[in-house]
């Protein structure tokens, strides 16, 4: 039996090629002699597809840090680094994109924010080509192909609605304000003041205090209300 030294399965002996398309050489499978096939074999174009860093770029320019990161992740599954590698990177992409937001939000809005934003699109792509881009070389080499830059705005566009939910759930805890109630509804012997809006029963009660003490202007408005 052998065993791929790069993702780490084991092949029955003779196996010229693992599932993760890692090429062995004639004398790690065992043959020799001039039938053997040359030790500078290529295995065959690989079926999937990887995120080069165009597209993390493109990912991150909509999705943020996030975007990126789950490119970068799916490059890892695919290239079988494992799925503890994949969810690391996932998870600092959203320590990332949390961190941008903070400092978005306390930043003042024009050129501060936008070369804070600037920065971290070159740093993303930087990062992405440093760490798989020898990777995604020897992919192409093989006959890989790309993954499209589509799928990538596709996946920029998902990361940015979970970042848009995010930072509603965050600001409003989850719940929908309700709307201000009708005109026709703030007749104070139909409406309870409890259900009222805090500040429109406030006002409400305000206005019958001074209707009550002769107030004709407020009089007036408690009649257009009644009416």
């Amino acid at each position: 039996m052998m065993e791929c030294p790069k993702c780490k399965q084991i092949n029955p002996p003779g196996a010229m090629f693992c599932d993760c398309g890692y090429a062995f050489t004639a004398e790690s499978a065992g043959q020799k002699g001039p039938d053997a096939p040359s030790s500078h074999a290529y295995a065959p174009a690989p079926a999937y597809t990887l995120f080069d860093h165009r597209a993390v770029w493109v990912a991150t320019f909509f999705g943020q840090p996030l975007g990126g990161a789950i490119l970068i992740a799916i490059n890892y599954l695919r290239l079988g680094e494992g799925a503890t590698v994949a969810a690391f990177t996932i998870l600092v992409g959203l320590v990332a994109t949390g961190l941008v937001m903070l400092f978005v939000s306390l930043l003042p809005w024009g050129q501060v924010a936008l070369m804070l934003d600037a920065m971290i699109l070159l740093f993303t792509m930087k990062y992405a080509k440093a760490i798989q881009g020898s990777s995604i070389e020897e992919h192409k080499s093989r006959g890989g192909r790309l993954a499209s830059l589509w799928a990538a705005l596709g996946i920029g566009a998902a990361a940015l609605a979970f970042n848009a939910l995010a930072v509603w759930v965050i600001y409003t805890g989850g719940h929908i304000r309700p709307s201000a109630p009708a005109s026709g509804d703030l007749h104070p012997d139909k409406v309870g003041v409890a259900t009222l809006d805090a500040k429109v029963a406030e006002s409400l009660e305000t206005l019958r205090a001074r209707g009550e003490h002769g107030d004709p202007h407020a009089q007036l408005e408690l009649g257009n209300l009644s009416d």
